[in-house]
């Protein structure tokens, strides 16, 4: 049995960068493709113009009641293609410009030959100011030296169907879908494309939101992290002879870990039992195609 390739696409107030991305779809099986977006709580109306939505054999719009930010989109979007979807190949990308289409073609060449395997786009160039790149560095070492892992995809990946039972256990996709990839511990095959521009305007990133996906990739590995600083904090205890810098260490490591812990919960407070209750309504454009 053939598998359907679903593409994923979260959006929030942005449609005129949607049907700029949507233009530039031009890979090989888009035909037979099913195009699922997450509307995730938008003010502005939702418009996908006629040349477009006849380039899909299915396009759905799942329209959320709330704004829940892209990683929760991204999970009420795949909780809903577990239900609905089997036997399927999903990609998962923004709706910005910034993940690139013309890649697909690579990602899907990819994952013919690692069928078991998650792909992964890793970003080895980004275009935002200097300071936001230095503390996205910074971040990157950080995640390393306190969870022994290497994270440097976002959202522009490709899972299969039969992945979903193990990403969307526990709470780790309800806080980052990279972490939750990584926790997963199915392999993942990285490809590295550089970070485009965004088709309208500049990036969003800003110094708050990098701090807040810093902490929602980090609060994911709690445990590790709490292992790995009482393993520092003992070879600080040895390596020191004046035991102040350990002092000082110990109390940033619990001061740390406690936080964590207050992030985690408080978070977790606000993930329903059943990820659909926040689908307010499902559109779905249908188009298809003697070929189909």
């Amino acid at each position: 049995m053939r598998r359907q390739l679903i593409i994923l696409i979260s959006i929030y107030n942005d449609f005129k960068s949607l049907n700029i991305l949507i233009e530039n779809f031009n890979f090989k099986e888009i035909k037979k493709t099913h195009l699922i977006i997450i509307n995730d709580g938008s003010k502005e109306k939702l418009n996908i113009s006629k040349k477009n939505s006849n380039k899909f054999l299915i396009i759905k719009i799942i329209n959320l009641k709330k704004n829940l930010g892209s990683q929760r989109a991204f999970a009420v979007g795949l909780d809903f293609i577990k239900k609905n979807y089997k036997n399927s190949k999903i990609i998962l990308m923004d709706g910005d410009g910034e993940d690139n289409p013309k890649k697909i073609d690579k990602i899907l060449e990819f994952s013919t030959k690692e069928k078991k395997k998650i792909i992964a786009v890793c970003r080895l160039f980004r275009r935002e100011n200097f300071l936001i790149k230095l503390l996205y560095e910074i971040y990157f070492l950080l995640v390393i030296i306190l969870t022994h892992k290497i994270i440097r995809f976002g959202n522009y990946s490709l899972i299969q169907s039969s992945h979903l039972k193990n990403i969307l256990s526990g709470n780790t996709i309800w806080f980052a879908y990279p972490a939750a990839l990584i926790n997963s511990s199915i392999n993942i095959k990285k490809i590295y494309e550089r970070k485009e521009l965004r088709y309208i305007d500049k990036s969003k990133m800003s110094y708050r939101k990098l701090i807040e996906h810093a902490l929602r990739i980090i609060v994911v590995f709690k445990d590790r992290i709490l292992i790995n600083l009482i393993i520092y904090n003992v070879i600080c205890y040895f390596l020191f002879y004046k035991k102040v810098f350990f002092f000082s260490f110990l109390f940033f490591s619990l001061f740390f870990v406690f936080y964590l812990n207050y992030f985690f919960l408080k978070e977790i407070k606000k993930k329903p039992k059943h990820l659909n209750t926040f689908i307010s309504k499902i559109v779905v454009i249908k188009k298809f195609y003697k070929d189909a």
